[in-house]
């Protein structure tokens, strides 16, 4: 990763390799997010193996130098049902 590197700028990077890699691709709308650690969330859903997925990364900002990855894949009907459970997740990451 670049020194200095956002959260966002991650996430539009991730976004830019995805549309080429992943057949089906659909972004979702990313977000900031706000937790022990603040940063940006991005939903997005593919096909794999002709079967829907769909994708959910958050990255979490620990400072200017390091971002942590948090990534979540699935069926999309399991990982909405999940939703409560990655924000929990995601809110609660912190350093030691």
């Amino acid at each position: 990763m670049d020194a200095g590197a956002s959260p966002a700028d991650l996430v539009q990077r991730q976004q830019r390799l995805d549309r080429v890699f992943l057949q089906g691709y659909v972004k979702g709308k990313d977000e900031t997010f706000a937790g022990r650690l603040s940063g940006a969330k991005y939903p997005y859903e593919y096909i794999r193996t002709g079967k829907p997925m769909a994708g959910l990364i958050y990255y979490l900002e620990a400072d200017n130098r390091i971002i942590y990855r948090l990534e979540f894949t699935g069926a999309p009907d399991k990982l909405r049902n999940l939703s409560d459970q990655t924000e929990f997740i995601a809110r609660s990451f912190r350093l030691r």
